[in-house]
């Protein structure tokens, strides 16, 4: 059974929502909601390997727990998008919950078609985050795992190159030993000595050749004159066989490299014929290959073997903040490599950018001037580097409006992660009397960048201005035409522009910023968000829409223990909608309707229930729809050692046009329940019972099953 997801189509959020999960290498990262759950139903993932951001309904704990079951459903409806202050925002069906705070700051649910301007929608205070940042990056391990070797002409150089091919060599020739076993050098006064008491003791060549394991006598002919190295076994067999301690002789002999050895001592190693070499192309290796190569490695270009980058990256405040600046300022293409765009605001920081470019990579960048009133550029023009931006960070066909914040950063320590915001902000920030501001035109940047400020507990205000396809400026004689949404990150509570100190003290405007830091904090107007329990605020909802759903599809987690998570812009506190009962409800109440009004349709048998599947069931490309649990049992046991995925059905709604027709409305495949009189007049009886005019039975049926309710939907 641990083969089996579970996925319960319960409704239901967008699935463009952004959420954090930690992989079952408990590295988080940040997805889209709906890629991430389509890529565990596609690939048959157990969800339970992933966490996902969370909180405790009673504590209030912002955490990560364990994924329970994914959902994903059919929706074509429209959906409530529900923003609230701090530009925070998340996109819901009608019957999904949120949560909302009372008025004793507790999170309760509410449905979201029922949340109202003015509700205080729940969210987190700080989002907790991994502080076991990795010392430094196994550049090579990671390409080769990114399958980098396929697309480039990285050259893997240096000695464990050498090591990795004689190792190899050695492989092939495990069962040769006079191409492996050492070598024994006889000087002349030991071989006088070996031929005297050969010569002493009577022995043929015959019983020589066949006692130490030689085919002519030539050959112990040559160790005894020193032209020739015996093998180590074959040289103390020889002792043996002549009766010498092996000791005092092995003491005046030397014991030195095997016949491969000392081939790779003397020969030319240059030679193109050579099966060992000191290079070897990345494509060429696999990861089992990693271990053997060892530490003392570089990658280079394939005709730059002198443009050569260290094995191991470090993981340090140089390398945050220089992906920091590259997110905000930086290009990246296979012709013209990496490139930093160099403004005159940041021509000052140029000496650090290339300090920390050249103490990374072993690289010098080159900085080329612009011209005609362009910004300057300064380029690392190497494949490594290049291939490094684009696999490991995921910078691949980076567009401004679609750069993103590594996953690593998110996983960095909070100084280093400081040092990132810093790069960034260099790149794209400003600073005003009172507050910093981080801009992009990127949406998934803007979304990155509130949680990673919400990870040191700084509630970030998100405005968004939309292009109006008016020029705004001229540049170079050009009218400045916005084509993106621009999004600005504005921090303008004083005890967080304090803490991002670090990130803003070298902007020319810094000191106006420290001297109204230095003055006496005056009492402010009440904030935007209401404190709740443990880590939670309720932030008020300023607007509720209809939209439509960025896909046909909408989806949801169960989550372990909590059955809660944290997604959207900004982060807001969702709930993992239950199975509801109003399937119940809409039977009775049709039962009735039939029963009271058209008795005569039942009486005659007209009158029927279309029986939907309970699971589907898919092993591969084998599809079983059934009925009951008790069948889903049989075709399970039937199906066992398969890897099954289980979809459990509530209603009709849950399935597509296809799925409705094949099980439920096709007449050679469908189940139909005939309802009979009893039937109706059972549905007429709890109907009067629980929503007629009469108090009494209906107090009386609550308080005798109250113990048994499993489902409850109010």
């Amino acid at each position: 059974m641990s083969k089996i997801k579970v996925l319960n189509p319960v409704v239901e959020m967008d699935g463009d929502e952004m959420t954090f999960v930690k992989d079952p290498d408990d590295q988080v990262c940040a997805v889209r909601v709906g890629p991430f759950i389509d890529r565990l139903w596609e690939t048959q993932t157990d969800p339970s390997l992933y966490q996902v951001l969370s909180f405790s309904q009673e504590t209030g704990e912002v955490r990560f727990k364990p994924i329970k079951n994914v959902i994903r459903h059919d929706h074509d409806g429209l959906i409530y998008e529900i923003s609230t202050a701090y530009g925070r925002r998340v996109r819901v069906t009608g019957s999904h919950s949120v949560f909302i705070a009372d008025g004793a700051g507790r999170p309760v649910l509410k449905r979201g078609d029922e949340v109202q301007v003015g509700d205080r929608l729940v969210a987190p205070a700080s989002m907790p985050l991994p502080q076991r940042t990795p010392e430094r990056i196994d550049l090579l391990r990671s390409l080769v795992e990114a399958g980098a070797g396929k697309e480039s002409d990285i050259v893997v150089r240096g000695p464990g190159v050498e090591r990795w091919y004689k190792a190899q060599v050695r492989r092939c020739h495990a069962d040769d030993p006079q191409m492996l076993e050492p070598r024994v050098t006889i000087p002349a006064h030991v071989g006088e000595q070996l031929r005297s008491r050969r010569l002493a003791m009577g022995l043929s060549q015959r019983q020589v050749c066949e006692t130490v394991g030689i085919r002519q006598p030539v050959t112990f002919y040559a160790w005894e004159k020193g032209a020739l190295r015996p093998m180590l076994s074959h040289f103390t067999r020889y002792l043996d066989l002549l009766e010498m301690e092996r000791e005092p002789v092995l003491a005046e002999v030397l014991v030195g490299d095997s016949r491969l050895d000392h081939i790779w001592n003397t020969q030319y190693r240059a030679a193109p014929a050579n099966k060992v070499r000191d290079y070897v192309f990345l494509r060429n290796l696999t990861v089992d290959d990693l271990d053997d190569l060892g530490e003392d490695v570089v990658l280079t270009p394939k005709h730059y073997a002198d443009q050569s980058v260290s094995r191991f990256l470090p993981v340090n405040e140089q390398l945050l903040m220089l992906l920091g600046f590259f997110v905000a300022d930086g290009a990246l293409s296979k012709r013209n490599g990496v490139r930093l765009a160099i403004g005159k605001r940041n021509e000052p920081h140029v000496p650090e950018l290339t300090q920390a470019i050249r103490e990374l990579f072993g690289i010098e960048p080159s900085l080329y001037q612009g011209a005609n009133g362009r910004a300057a550029e300064l380029r690392v023009l190497n494949t490594v580097v290049t291939t490094l931006f684009r696999l490991l960070f995921n910078f691949d066909n980076t567009h401004a409006v679609r750069k993103h914040i590594p996953d690593m950063v998110f996983n960095a320590g909070q100084r280093l992660q400081l040092a990132f915001l810093r790069g960034y902000f260099l790149g794209d920030g400003t600073l005003s009397s009172r507050a910093v501001t981080f801009s992009t035109v990127s949406e998934t940047l803007a979304n990155q960048l509130m949680y990673l400020l919400l990870a040191h507990g700084i509630k970030a205000s998100l405005s968004e201005r939309a292009p109006t396809g008016a020029a705004s400026g001229v540049i170079r004689g050009k009218p400045i035409t916005t084509r993106h949404t621009a999004y600005k990150l504005t921090v303008g509570a004083r005890d967080a522009v304090a803490y991002l100190e670090p990130v803003w003290r070298d902007h020319a405007s810094a000191p106006k910023l420290h001297a109204w830091l230095a003055t006496p904090a005056r009492q402010g107007g009440p904030r935007p968000s209401q404190p709740m329990v443990g880590g939670l605020i309720g932030l008020p909802v300023r607007s509720v829409q209809q939209i439509t759903a960025s896909t046909r599809r909408v989806y949801d987690f169960s989550v372990e223990g909590d059955e809660t998570f944290i997604c959207g812009r900004g982060g807001i506190a969702s709930h993992n909608t239950d199975a509801d009962v109003d399937g119940s409800h809409i039977r009775t109440l049709l039962l009735t309707f039939f029963f009271r009004y058209m008795e005569p349709l039942i009486a005659n048998g007209h009158l029927y229930i279309a029986q939907p599947p309970l699971y589907l069931l898919k092993a591969g490309k084998e599809e079983h729809y059934v009925y009951s649990d008790e069948e889903k049992d049989r075709v399970l046991k039937r199906l066992s050692g398969k890897k099954v995925v289980i979809q459990r059905y509530k209603g009709l709604g849950e399935m597509n046009a296809e799925q409705l027709w094949d099980t439920t409305m096709n007449p050679e495949q469908r189940t139909l329940l005939q309802v009979t009189i009893e039937d109706a007049a059972a549905a007429d009886r709890t109907f009067d019972m629980l929503m007629g005019s009469a108090v009494p039975p209906r107090k009386r049926f609550i308080q005798t099953h109250a113990k048994q309710v499993r489902n409850l939907d109010v």
